[in-house]
Formats: structure tokens, C-alpha cells, sequence
């Protein structure tokens, strides 16, 4: 019997599915072997979601060790180089008793010292083939693309401390140069392929793990000294598990199409359904659409990554309210959130990688109430979408968290690591200088001067320097292209927007409201500002998403009327605190009222990130 240690930070939905699937595999005997402890390196009470993780762990009766990395980097009297190694010598002292055969990273947000992995057998899933490309999986997949490669895959490998480099313990492999994936190389759309390979590789990878500890606990293969060795004691390159994980997968859509009329997919299923082609069904589709910042996140990760830079916060603040003049002023050419391009200079300037945006997106903070209603939504057969300005390793950390597929997200495409290979030092001199002008300027005191400044640099004197290709590069996903790729959604679909929600707060998304509410849809906005709100058909502030759940259980008994019915008695009844606060806004003229509530709890919600357009 397989004696396994499971470490998981326990940050998602995700970290839960994973361990119900090996649970149920155990139980089956499937696996022949046992979970004998989790590792997480989160203590109880600081997230919900890793709190939920920490309830399934003791519901199985496995001995859970909890020790904060955080807590003990704080308290260590190491220097900051020694720190981790200390900290991993005290993992080491609580896990040591139960002499684990194997140990399995699961969502472990930690990199692995040299002694711990050397001193257990350590595996983890990288999602390439063997001998691919190493780094984030947005790396992977932009590598691939860029190499035209033609297969992707993913793999289990023993974790050492070459980062993504030790052995293969397993694999699987799919062909990335046939349909769907040749008409979008015929058309050099990256963007589609990049969501093409997430959802096919996605689906892989639970599959892959269970099938991989399913292999090593009946003795078809095993580790030895470092080494994979098949049943006869070969060393192998890896065990090919393609053909089986294909054959779980096909099973898996068996199964979806048998059971989605009735009840709710496991996540195993719905990893592998998102590349099955969309079908009808008796009862119609319930289709909502997220903006990500603020109703899912509370951060404005561009804000955010400009704090990385001196007096960069400064900076951000006038080029946000630069971008809402020329937004107010119909600027030709200009859409609201297109800052997310005019701040991509400056960021490469000051050598922002992707890999540090895709983390910011797996430890950011999710809105209160977004986890529990996107899982209770998904349970009830909604189908999820997410349109958002926000840059792609962002908006994709952030909605895998939450289960949101890949394919059901809209992003703005950002190659920041091939943007910053463009600058030359005549770029960074303009840059520089640049950066001690913006200072200098006020928003809305210095309006005029801000965009007599800002307009000189970006459409004069950025222009004439390779700098200018970068925002001809990035195209954020604001305004009428929140628009488009929402219709682009409903075309797939077969459905016209009269039968979607969507939810926003912001000032890049006005026009998606007001295009769905004038459809008949339901246009919700979301603890927002006075850009979004008179666009909306109704509003919601409260410091809580999981209050929106009312309103769609009356979209689904009865469509835009029964959700005016439930708005118009929660308004009278009015709000409590901070919670709960709705507003029915079609054809009311006058806003002021409930912006009052909406600009309050926005403060509460998104802090610093409230006074931004």
C-alpha cells in the first residue's frame, strides 16, 4: 500500500476537488494506498477558501499539519536567505513521523528546498511534455505557440531542486495541429489558441495525477534512487499515459452528456466538457457574465503592479484619469481601460516579468461571497463567463481559482517578456522623464494639464521611439470590445443578449451594460461607480457578491420581471450595514441616491482601488 503525504496550500475550489478525486479513487482501490497526512502551509482562519480545504481534510480523518511559512519568515531569526531552508527543516521535523513513500504537491505554493526533496520522493504536475517549456503555465503556452510546436501535453515529474527539471515520472501528450487548432494557426490567432491548449491541457491533468498514483501503487512503475523504473525494473523516460487519459476523458464526456439534464458535474467532468461543442437542452441556458475587478477581485492589479515602481502609484493615478478623459471626450480609437497599454512602457522599463503578474493573480483576494455563489451558480447549471480588462496571467489566475474555464474568459493579451525586449535607452530616457512629469500633476485639479501632457507624450513623442509598438501591442479588453467578445460568447452560444446577465462596475464597463440592458437582459451593477451605474438595470451594493443570489433565482423563475419584482420589495425593505443594498435602475433618471450607498461600500470593498474610474 502506497503511503502518501499530500501538500496543498489549500487556496481553491480546485485544492478540494483534487483531494476528493484521489479519495474516491482510494476508496475504489483504484489507488491502492492511503493519504497519511496533509501539509498546508496556511493556518486556520486566514481565508475561507483554504479554511473549506482544512473541513474536507478532517472529514476524511486524515491528520492535518498546518505550519504558516508567513508566520515563521516574520519570527525567524535567520537572515532572509537562510529563512526558507529553517523552514523547511521544521516541515521536515512534523511530517518525519509518518514516513511517507511518496509525497504529492497539489497546489503547493511554495518551491521545495534542495533538502526536503532530496530526502522524500516528491512529485509534482508541470503542465508541459517532458523536455517543454519550463516556467508558469501561461509560459508554456505562449512558448509553445511561439515554437509552432505541434504537440502539448503535460507531465509528472520528481521535484528537485532544478526548478521544473526533474525526471518525468509520467506524461500524457495531445496533438495541437489539427481541429479545433488549425483554422486558428491559419489565422495566427493567439489568442484563441492560448485558450484552446489551457482547456485540452486542463483537462488533463486530474486525470493524469489519479492515473499516475494509480500506476506507482500498483507496482507499474516506481522510483527508485532518483530514477523511474517500469515493472520489470527498466529505467524509463517517463511513463506514456496518453492513451489512457484520453480514454478518461472521452469517458468523462460520456458521462456529462448522461448526467447534465439531472445534476451537477463533478470537477473531473467539467475539466474535460469545456472543448465539447455547445448543445441544447429542455430547459434554457442560464448565462451569466463577470467583470473581474471588483466583482470577483477586490484589486486593480494594474494599480497594483505600478506600485512596484518609485512613485509609481503617483503615475497610475494620472494615466487612469487621463484614460477617463479621453474616454468622457469620445476620443476616436480610445476605449475605456485602454491604460492597461499606456502603462506597458513603464512597466517593461522597470523589468515587470509575466511570472510576477500570474502570481499577484493566484494570491490575490477574492471578492467575499464570490467563490460561494460561482460554486452554488455552477451547481445549479449556470454557465459562467468572465469578461475583463485585466491582463491575461492575471484574469486567468484569478477565474481558474474560481472555476471559471478558460474558454468562458476574455482577456487582454499581454506579452510583457517579449514588450520588454523592444526598449532601447532613448526609450528609457523618455520614460524617465516622463515619470517626473506625470508626478508633478494632480488628477481632476490639473485635468487640462494632464491631457495636454499626456497627449504630447503618448501621440507625439512615444510615437517616434520603438516604444510606440507597445501599445499598438496591447489592446485591453475595455468598452465596445467587452462588447464584442460578449457577442462573440452569445454567438457561440446561439443565444441573443436579451437572455444574459452581466455584472459590472467601472467605467470600461458602461457599454456592455448598457447594451445588455437595452437587449432586455440584466445589466447588475456591482458596488459601482458613476460611469457604470446609470447604464445598469438594477444595482447591488453590498460587501458580500453571495447577495446577488436572490436576484438570479428570480432570473430563473421568471426572467427580467421576476427580477424587478424581487428588486423593487428588497429596495423598500432597504439594506442592513453593508449588505444587501438593491436598487432597480431601468429608466430612472436620477442616480444620486443610491450612489451615495454605492460609492460608501465600493470604499469599504476595493479600498484604494475605489477612487480609480
Amino acid at each position: 500500500m502506497l503511503n502518501i503525504g499530500w501538500f496543498s496550500t489549500g487556496r481553491d475550489e480546485a485544492a478540494r476537488q483534487l483531494l476528493q478525486a484521489v479519495q474516491e479513487s482510494i476508496a475504489t482501490s483504484d489507488i491502492r494506498g492511503k493519504i497519511s497526512f496533509v501539509f498546508s502551509n496556511r493556518e486556520p482562519g486566514k481565508s475561507e477558501e483554504s479554511d473549506s480545504f482544512f473541513e474536507l481534510v478532517h472529514s476524511y480523518g486524515i491528520p492535518l499539519i498546518c505550519f504558516s511559512h508567513r508566520k515563521f519568515k516574520r519570527e525567524a531569526k535567520q537572515s532572509q536567505e537562510n529563512w526558507r531552508l529553517e523552514y523547511d527543516r521544521e516541515v521536515n521535523k512534523r511530517i518525519e513521523q509518518f514516513a511517507p513513500d511518496l509525497c504529492v504537491l497539489a497546489g503547493y505554493m511554495l518551491i521545495v528546498g534542495e533538502e526536503l526533496c532530496r530526502k522524500y520522493n516528491m512529485i509534482n504536475l508541470h503542465p508541459a511534455p517532458p523536455g517543454g517549456p519550463v516556467g508558469s503555465w501561461q509560459e508554456v503556452i505562449w512558448q509553445l505557440i511561439e515554437d509552432k510546436a505541434e504537440q502539448a501535453g503535460a507531465m509528472m515529474h520528481l521535484v528537485t531542486p532544478e526548478l521544473d527539471r526533474g525526471p518525468a515520472i509520467s506524461y500524457c501528450l495531445f496533438s495541437i495541429n489539427h481541429e479545433p487548432f488549425d483554422r486558428y494557426w491559419q489565422k495566427g490567432d493567439k489568442d484563441m489558441l492560448f485558450q484552446l491548449i489551457r482547456q485540452h491541457e486542463l483537462a488533463r491533468e486530474f486525470p493524469l495525477i489519479i492515473s499516475t498514483l494509480k500506476a506507482l501503487s500498483q507496482g507499474s512503475i516506481s522510483i527508485r534512487d532518483g530514477k523511474v523504473v517500469d515493472a520489470q525494473g527498466n529505467v524509463i523516460q517517463g511513463y506514456n499515459l496518453s492513451n489512457e487519459i484520453d480514454q478518461a476523458i472521452s469517458h468523462s464526456h460520456s458521462e456529462h452528456s448522461e448526467q447534465s439534464h439531472t445534476s451537477p458535474g463533478s470537477f473531473y467532468q467539467e475539466s474535460a466538457a469545456p472543448f465539447l461543442p455547445p448543445r441544447e437542452t429542455a430547459r434554457e441556458p442560464r448565462l451569466i457574465c463577470f467583470d473581474l475587478e471588483g466583482p470577483l477581485a477586490p484589486q486593480d492589479n494594474a494599480y497594483e503592479l505600478m506600485k512596484l515602481l518609485p512613485h509609481g502609484s503617483r503615475i497610475f493615478e494620472v494615466i487612469s484619469r487621463y484614460d477617463d478623459l479621453l474616454t468622457l471626450e469620445g476620443r476616436q480609437d480610445y476605449e475605456p481601460g485602454d491604460t492597461l497599454a499606456l502603462i506597458a512602457p513603464f512597466l517593461a522599463r522597470h523589468g515587470i516579468r509575466e511570472r510576477q503578474i500570474a502570481t499577484m493573480g493566484q494570491e490575490a483576494k477574492l471578492t467575499s461571497g464570490a467563490a460561494d455563489l460561482i460554486s452554488r451558480l455552477k451547481s445549479r447549471g449556470w454557465q459562467i463567463f468572465c469578461i475583463s480588462t485585466s491582463y491575461e496571467q492575471y484574469a486567468l489566475a484569478i477565474t481558474q481559482r474560481l472555476g471559471i474555464p478558460a474558454q468562458n474568459v476574455a482577456c487582454t493579451s499581454f506579452p510583457l517578456d517579449q514588450i520588454c525586449q523592444l526598449l532601447s535607452q532613448d526609450d528609457f530616457t523618455l520614460l524617465e522623464r516622463a515619470e517626473w512629469q506625470f508626478i508633478t500633476l494632480i488628477p481632476e485639479v490639473d485635468d487640462a494639464r494632464i491631457k495636454q501632457t499626456l497627449d504630447r507624450f503618448y501621440w507625439q513623442e512615444l510615437l517616434r521611439t520603438s516604444s510606440g509598438r507597445i501599445i499598438n501591442k496591447v489592446k485591453p479588453v475595455g468598452g465596445k470590445r467587452k462588447i464584442e467578445a460578449l457577442e462573440h460568447f452569445a454567438a457561440r452560444l446561439g443565444k441573443p443578449l436579451s437572455h444574459w446577465i452581466a455584472v459590472g462596475d467601472s467605467i470600461t464597463d458602461f457599454k456592455m451594460l448598457q447594451t445588455v440592458n437595452k437587449a432586455g437582459g440584466l445589466a447588475i451593477a456591482f458596488n459601482a461607480n458613476e460611469y457604470a451605474l446609470p447604464y445598469s438595470t438594477m444595482g447591488l451594493a453590498s460587501k458580500s457578491l453571495d447577495d446577488l443570489g436572490i436576484v438570479l433565482e428570480a432570473w430563473e423563475r421568471g426572467r427580467r420581471r421576476a427580477v424587478e419584482l424581487t428588486v423593487k420589495e428588497k429596495e423598500k425593505a432597504g439594506g442592513k450595514g453593508n449588505r444587501a443594498w438593491f436598487h432597480w435602475l431601468a429608466e430612472t433618471k436620477d442616480v444620486s441616491r443610491p450612489l451615495e450607498i454605492h460609492r460608501r461600500i465600493r470604499r469599504l470593498v476595493r479600498e484604494e482601488a475605489a477612487k480609480l474610474g
